[in-house]
């Protein structure tokens, strides 16, 4: 949550974001795509790679 908190700080991520439901967020999705790897239901480029373009999504 610190993390995106100084993001805001230095205007790396929207201001408007809530913080802490975006931690919650990404630790979900990080959680979930973790799982779908040990399943084989993706690969761990793949996961990455959607994990990836959540953070991309953040920075805009």
């Amino acid at each position: 949550m610190w993390l995106i908190r100084y993001g805001q700080d230095t205007e790396e991520i929207p201001p408007h974001l809530d913080a802490v439901q975006e931690a919650h967020t990404l630790l979900a999705v990080a959680d979930g795509l973790t799982v779908h790897v040990l399943a084989g239901h993706h690969s761990p480029a793949s996961a990455s790679a959607v994990l990836q373009c959540h953070v991309d999504r953040l920075l805009r």
